[in-house]
């Protein structure tokens, strides 16, 4: 038999496509063939040295090294085939495809692909998988969206898995947009998935639906029928049947209500579309949920809600809240005293339709011994009032408070929009570490939070995040910063930061976010970092270009990073001539630090992935991606060393966001950890 051909089909070539271990007979024919296969390298390595003439032996050489490396190639071949690893249990293949699947995101890892790549594999592997119910119990997300008329995969999919599973308890999202022009009845494919899983409700262990509001009569057989159900999370979507645009109607939801083992439950309306909006503003929604048990509830959307006052009064093992209505009834929890012992978590985000006066009420009335984090967003006239509200609230509860985030939720009604006094917020919240404001802060708020006065408020406060509303056209103009007032604030700030006391409690880093919630794509910002530019203060102390200048580099950058729907000639021409001036730039005896402030750094960044991103690049006359590349490869150097050389760093995160940082002497960098905080990579508002 010619050694170096494959074995054949009926000898134990099989195992060359499978992790099966061999059998005593197979294992010794591998065996056999290894030493046939060592014996022939041998022979073949002593031919090559055998005496020729030098053109022959050199042509002999070349020929016997091919034929040696193919030996050596089946030697190893044959060898893996003896590998211990073939010889794992099937038990133990089971453990580490749950150890690996199980434990992965699903959203990143693709569940259902990985464990059909398994099967795929081996029977070995096909059969470990298989036996191994528990890797059945994930099903995967069946979407649908738009005209779905027919067809028998998802169905098919779904039996299977409900077949895998046994009798375990299983996880799944189904989601269905309803198409206006067809009614329930035919949409087959969707509506027998559905109905598959309606049918097994009774091993329903985590639950995502997303279904249009008139289909929900679908769940009616599931009521009760929850043994295992420990997640919910339900999205209505708007319907196709549109109730008359005038009156109100009430939507109850109590398919879940006799659940014994709810713990966590999200619940939402989608409020896509114009008419989706209108729909639920005159809906009045009743949740009827095992109140007494839950331990999270996250309500977003709902714009008349009943569910607060009692998840509020009932819930006593609650853990987190996030709650967002239009309106809610508040003056019924202000009567008597509601203490929530293990709540650490309280979002809140109310609407326009919100009694002031009777919230406020309602937090001088709530006791919260555990709560670490408190976010609320309301739209008011008088924050003073609030903020009182608020330092009450921590007084009374006694809760060490680490995060506070408080402010407007979007822009205002009213006709002004005033930042209060934060004083008169922040005495109590002594272990702050965290500090969310939305409102204009205003320099009068800025010396408050200054370390060099005789009250030192929020000593520990680590991130600072001011945001900026943007007003209505009868508002006053937005009033910027002083930069000597902020900087001195921050200053008084790092301070305290080289101490050895603060750098052992983990304190090293300062970071203050500037966020714009607003349409006017950044330009109060802009506008400020003009100021602190103007200002010539640490750290925008040494720069030899004009702001002015970088700030319209990064404009027309950031024009052409803005997807358009054709490809504007003028617009390539304009760049092509930014592009020739940031190629002039030499940054070996000047500091490069502004062109990164600015943003400069961080578009041509994106373009050079404009590939990926779909930006319309000419890049057969211009060569804007190879130019950008070009351009930050010799950039990076400069960059690096100035932003290592001063601990103040002021980074682009995007149109609406800027970051200023101080990072002590006892931080530790690598150069593509600064190097992402520079060109704003991974780096989200």
């Amino acid at each position: 038999m010619n050694l170096l051909q494959r074995p054949s089909a009926d000898f134990y070539s099989h195992l060359f496509e499978c992790n099966e271990p061999p059998t005593d007979e197979e294992r010794a024919n591998i065996i056999d063939k290894l030493r046939e296969l060592e014996t022939r390298r041998e022979e073949l390595t002593n031919d090559s040295s055998l005496g020729k003439s030098s053109s022959r032996r050199a042509n002999t050489h070349a020929h016997v090294t091919k034929k040696v490396a193919i030996v050596h190639q089946e030697i190893s071949r044959h060898r893996n085939l003896l590998s211990s690893i073939r010889s794992i249990p099937i038990e133990v293949w089971q453990q580490i495809f749950v150890f690996v699947l199980l434990g992965a995101d699903t959203a990143q890892n693709h569940y259902d692909s990985a464990l059909q790549r398994l099967c795929y594999t081996s029977r070995l592997w096909n059969m470990a998988a298989k036996s191994e119910r528990g890797l059945w119990c994930r099903f995967p997300t069946f979407r649908f969206k738009g005209k779905v008329l027919g067809g028998s995969t998802a169905t098919r999919r779904v039996e299977f898995y409900l077949s895998m599973s046994g009798t375990l308890p299983f996880s799944f999202s189904f989601s269905y947009q309803h198409h206006p022009s067809l009614s329930w009845s035919k949409i087959s494919q969707p509506a027998m998935v559905l109905n598959a899983l309606v049918a097994a409700s009774s091993r329903w262990e985590s639950a995502t639906l997303t279904v249009p509001y008139d289909i929900l009569f679908l769940l009616n057989p599931i009521h009760s029928h929850f043994p295992f159900l420990e997640n919910l999370d339900l999205t209505l979507l708007q319907g196709s049947r549109l109730p008359p645009y005038h009156g109100s109607r009430r939507l109850d939801i109590d398919h879940f209500s006799l659940a014994p083992n709810l713990r966590h439950v999200r619940f939402n309306l989608s409020a896509e579309g114009e008419w989706a909006a209108r729909t639920w503003a005159r809906t009045v929604v009743y949740l009827k949920l095992p109140w007494h048990q839950l331990e999270s509830m996250q309500n977003f959307n709902v714009h008349h809600d009943t569910s607060y006052s009692e998840i509020v009064r009932l819930s006593k093992r609650l853990v987190g809240l996030d709650f967002g209505a239009m309106s809610a009834d508040f003056q019924a929890l202000s009567a008597k005293p509601i203490s929530l012992p293990l709540l650490s978590t309280l979002h809140l985000k109310l609407g326009i339709y919100t009694s002031e006066s009777d919230f406020r009420l309602h937090l001088g009335k709530l006791s919260l011994p555990s709560l670490k984090e408190l976010k609320i967003k309301e739209r008011t006239r008088n924050p003073d009032d609030l903020y009182d509200a608020i330092a009450c609230l921590v007084q009374r509860s006694g809760c060490s408070l680490e995060r506070l985030a408080v402010g407007e939720a979007g822009p205002t009604l009213f006709p002004y929009t005033r930042a209060g006094d934060i004083a008169r917020l922040l005495p109590t919240c002594h272990d702050l570490n965290e500090l969310d404001f939305g409102p204009n802060l205003g320099d009068d708020n800025v010396k408050s939070l200054s370390l060099d006065r005789l009250e030192r408020l929020v000593p520990a406060l680590k991130k600072l995040t001011i945001r900026c509303i943007t007003p209505n056209s009868w508002e006053t103009e937005r009033i910027p910063l002083d930069p000597r007032t902020f900087l001195d604030m921050v200053r008084s700030r790092v301070s305290q930061m080289e101490s050895p006391e603060w750098q052992s409690g983990g304190g090293d880093v300062l970071t203050i976010d500037f966020i714009e919630d607003g349409l006017d794509d950044g330009a109060f910002w802009r506008g400020q970092l003009h100021l602190f530019e103007e200002s010539r203060l640490p750290p925008f102390d040494q720069f030899n270009i004009s702001p002015k200048l970088v700030d319209g580099w990064a404009k027309a950058l950031r024009r052409f990073c803005t997807p358009t729907d054709e490809n504007d000639l003028a617009q390539h021409w304009q760049l092509h001539v930014v592009m020739e001036e940031l190629e002039c730039l030499d940054f070996s005896n000047q500091d490069s630090r502004i062109i990164s402030r600015w943003g400069v750094v961080t578009f041509l960044s994106m373009i050079t992935k404009t590939k990926a991103s779909g930006i319309a690049v000419d890049n057969k006359r211009y060569r804007f991606r190879g130019r950008a590349k070009e351009l930050i490869r010799k950039w990076r150097p400069f960059l690096l060393r100035d932003h290592r050389s001063c601990r103040y760093r002021w980074y682009y995160r995007s149109e609406l966001c800027s970051t200023l940082k101080y990072v002590s002497s006892t931080v530790l960098e690598s150069d593509g950890e600064l190097w992402n905080s520079i060109a704003g990579i991974q780096v989200g508002c």
